[in-house]
């Protein structure tokens, strides 16, 4: 926590969803680490493509959503975006495609 103050980065940690035959969908880290986390976020990769420019050229890339499922202190809400061989870029409005 003191590092992403002192830098200025998130830290995120996740828990995969597994699937047990017998269970169904549980958390891969059990049910004790899904109880203690303050905010949830559910990133899922649409069947869809965006172009965005990246450094000097465009690339194409799977267009993923991140959605705030549950949080104390912040409102629902979700946002699209790409990832790059430059990093995080937000989705362009009329650069993506469906993939059909």
């Amino acid at each position: 926590n003191i590092l992403a103050q002192k830098h200025k980065f998130a830290i995120l940690c996740t828990n995969h969803i597994t699937e047990v035959p017998e269970l169904g969908e549980i958390a891969a880290l059990g049910v004790t680490w899904s109880s203690q986390v303050t905010t949830r976020l559910h990133i899922q990769k649409l069947n869809s493509i965006c172009s965005v420019e990246s450094g000097d050229e465009e690339e194409t890339s799977r267009i993923r959503k991140i959605k705030i499922d549950f949080s104390p202190r912040l409102a629902p809400k979700d946002a699209q975006f790409c990832i790059t061989s430059h990093g995080i870029k937000n989705v362009p409005e009329n650069k993506f495609m469906l993939n059909n």
